[in-house]
């Protein structure tokens, strides 16, 4: 009896240990590989994230040829999250039309086989030939600035037509990085798209809805032929008294400066209300030509009045040995920024 039970729990060991060994067999291999991957996508999500270094580690995961689907965020923005791309030899083309849809670009229009798309704020052109598969950058006059053949970037798969990432890149002036893992796509882009000019505009419209509501009298610096300008007075008003005198004498001073649109220049004057004088009364039209600036007034010399006239080209700064002055005419109250490399370091 005791050697029968001794036959059956073999039987069971052996069994278990055979089932094991096969299952071993069937999961490390797949385990391993799930650990590697992770390894991999631990290195990835590390505070200095390197999406080029990114790409690197997920060549060997990027899906086969074909088309894809993948999210696509345009300057940080979700856009979509079925935009297609199309893989081929590992490199990611990108769909031109639904990039067109996606950024709701109404500028654009094809003729005889050449898509001609406008962007950004001044509307600046690209030529897109989709049959010599030449791409041409221009200004908005029509100045080509670049021309080139994109033979091997350009493509067309199932009614679908696809620019490689590198060449889209250069036609839409966008830096883009492609994230194989996740499956997504970020566009950054140096030209401001639709939904930035619809900011730009919105901002604009509220800025003159708060200056209609203000009630404010604005200088502005377009040449026009009268502008009520702005005006600045002062008045002071002095006490003394001296060791051996009894009475304390008392004195003011009053002078009343102005500045606006004038005949298309800028006038400026002052008055001394006191002594009731004109000041020197000056009109001043600035780069009349070439950067030039043309200057003319009635100076005053004590009693009497000269009137001069100078033309010249104001540099907007001179020197003083160590020191360097920035000069530059302003209406009077206004506020001025000091602005260095686009930051305003001085007010």
């Amino acid at each position: 009896m005791k050697k029968k039970y001794f036959i059956i729990v073999a039987l069971i060991l052996i069994a278990q240990e055979t089932f094991s060994k096969e299952l071993r067999n069937e999961i490390i291999p797949h385990a391993t590989k799930e650990v590697e991957y992770l390894e991999k996508k631990e290195v990835q999500s590390g505070e200095d994230e390197d999406y080029e270094n990114q790409e690197l580690l997920l060549d060997e995961y990027i899906q086969e040829d074909g088309e894809g689907i993948y999210d696509f965020y345009i300057n940080g923005r979700g856009v979509s999250r079925t935009y297609p791309v199309y893989i081929q030899n590992k490199e990611v083309y990108l769909s031109l039309y639904d990039f067109i849809d996606l950024l709701e670009i109404k500028d654009y229009k094809k003729r005889n086989g050449v898509l001609i798309v406008k962007i950004g704020i001044d509307g600046t052109p690209r030529e897109i030939d989709l049959n010599t598969k030449i791409i041409e950058k221009k200004t908005k006059s029509g100045k080509t600035l670049s021309r080139k053949n994109y033979e091997d970037s350009i493509i067309k798969k199932n009614g679908v037509i696809y620019i490689k990432k590198s060449a889209f890149e250069e036609t839409f002036d966008s830096v883009i990085k492609c994230n194989n893992e996740k499956l997504s796509i970020n566009m950054s882009t140096k030209f401001e798209t639709p939904e930035d000019i619809k900011v730009i505009l919105q901002n604009k419209i509220n800025n003159a809805s708060e200056q209609k509501e203000s009630k404010e009298i604005l200088y502005t610096s377009e040449k026009e032929l009268f502008t009520l300008g702005n005006a600045r007075i002062n008045l002071s008003q002095d006490f003394s008294k001296g060791a051996e005198e009894k009475k304390i004498k008392n004195d003011w001073g009053g002078n009343l400066e102005y500045s606006g649109g004038l005949l298309y220049g800028n006038v400026t004057t002052s008055y001394n209300v006191k002594e009731k004088e004109l000041g020197t009364v000056e009109l001043v039209y600035k780069d009349i030509w070439r950067g030039h600036t043309l200057t003319t007034g009635s100076y005053s010399t004590g009693k009497k009045r000269e009137l001069g006239l100078r033309f010249e080209k104001e540099r907007g700064y001179f020197s003083t040995g160590k020191e360097v002055v920035i000069r530059e005419r302003v209406p009077i109250g206004s506020v001025v920024e000091l602005i260095f490399l686009g930051t305003a370091i001085d007010i």
